[in-house]
């Protein structure tokens, strides 16, 4: 008998960035991955509060990839290793 699976498609956005590191003098490309889907905009606005600092620039996004890809565990594996979200849905008083 095949065993029952849980899947979930999750979408991310890839994004590449030239970077910059002010301490060593090194530029170049780094890859993110961003939960959700993002615009060009709205990806560099969160790498830029993610990850720059005064050392580290965010100069410019030279690419955005919206990717959706399909994960998946035996139903056995899930409940295992999964949260239970018994007071998830119940109204807080």
């Amino acid at each position: 008998m095949r065993e029952r699976m849980v899947t979930r498609t999750i979408v991310s956005t890839k994004v590449i960035a030239f970077v910059a590191n002010k301490e060593t003098g090194e530029t170049g490309k780094k890859v993110y991955t961003i939960s959700g889907s993002l615009d060009e905009q709205a990806a560099e606005k969160y790498l830029r509060k993610k990850y720059e600092t005064p050392l580290f620039k965010i100069c410019y996004v030279i690419s955005v990839e919206t990717v959706e890809q399909i994960y998946g565990m035996s139903e056995t594996d899930f409940i295992a290793h999964a949260a239970v979200m018994k007071d998830y849905f119940t109204k807080a008083e």
